[in-house]
C-alpha cells in the first residue's frame, strides 16, 4: 500500500510544475488571440475622467468587461463600467467634482484568459 501510495505522489508532484509553467503562456497566447485590445490610461478631459476601450479581432464568443477606478485608503472603487462579447468599444467617463487628488485606472477583464489586466495609474486632481 506504502508503495502504490509514494508512486501516486510522485507522478502527481512530477506532473504538478508542468501545469503551473503552461498555464500562464496558454493565458497570454489567448491574450494575444484578439487583433487589438485598448485600455488608454484615463485623463481629465473638462469636469471628467475619461478613458477610451476597444477590441477588434476578437472572438464573438469572448466577452469583455472595462472598469474605470478610483483608489481610496480601502482600495479601488469601480465608477464606471463598460462591457460586450467580441469587437466594440466605448469610453468610460466620470464626472469629477469636489476637490482633491485620486488615482484612477482602467482595468480589463475577460472570460477566456486568467489575467486580468489594467492600464497605467494616474493622478488627477478634481
Amino acid at each position: 500500500m506504502k508503495k502504490r501510495l509514494a508512486i501516486i505522489v510522485l507522478t502527481v508532484a512530477a506532473a504538478a510544475p508542468a501545469l503551473v509553467a503552461s498555464t500562464p503562456a496558454a493565458a497570454q497566447a489567448q491574450a494575444l488571440a484578439c487583433g487589438w485590445i485598448e485600455r488608454a490610461a484615463p485623463a481629465k478631459v473638462g469636469n471628467y475622467v475619461k478613458s477610451a476601450v476597444a477590441t477588434a479581432g476578437c472572438a464573438r464568443d469572448e466577452h469583455f468587461t472595462y472598469k474605470l477606478q478610483r483608489q481610496h485608503w480601502y482600495g479601488w472603487e469601480n465608477v464606471d463600467t463598460a462591457d460586450w462579447w467580441g469587437n466594440g468599444s466605448d469610453t468610460l467617463a466620470f464626472y469629477c467634482r469636489g476637490s482633491g487628488n485620486y488615482n484612477y485606472r482602467v482595468r480589463s477583464e475577460s472570460n477566456k484568459s486568467v489575467i486580468i489586466h489594467h492600464s497605467n495609474d494616474r493622478n488627477i486632481s478634481c
